[in-house]
């Protein structure tokens, strides 16, 4: 494994541990499962839907959270997430490809 794919994996690592809190603190009643699912289902031209489907999502919340981690986390996700579109890969491996 390169180390950029390390760096990924391990980063991957990290967003799955804070989308899995802001779940756990939002209570809004999705799985991470589900959002992995969104994620790697959706268009790869409709990102800013993706996007603002999450933010309703976790506009559901009886509890405030913080919107600058809830923009960085769903970022992230979107980042380090597989994707149908990519072949299973992520935009950040696709990146290391080229970059």
């Amino acid at each position: 494994m390169t180390k950029s794919k390390s760096h990924n994996a391990a980063y991957r690592l990290l967003v799955e541990s804070r989308l899995t809190h802001l779940l756990e603190v939002s209570e809004i009643g999705i799985s991470f499962d589900a959002i992995q699912s969104i994620i790697f289902d959706y268009p790869q031209n409709e990102v800013n839907a993706c996007i603002v489907t999450f933010l309703a999502l976790f506009g559901s919340s009886k509890t405030p959270l913080d919107e600058d981690a809830l923009y960085s986390v769903i970022q992230d996700a979107w980042n380090y997430f597989p994707h149908r579109f990519l072949d299973g890969r992520c935009p950040a491996d696709l990146m290391d490809q080229f970059g």
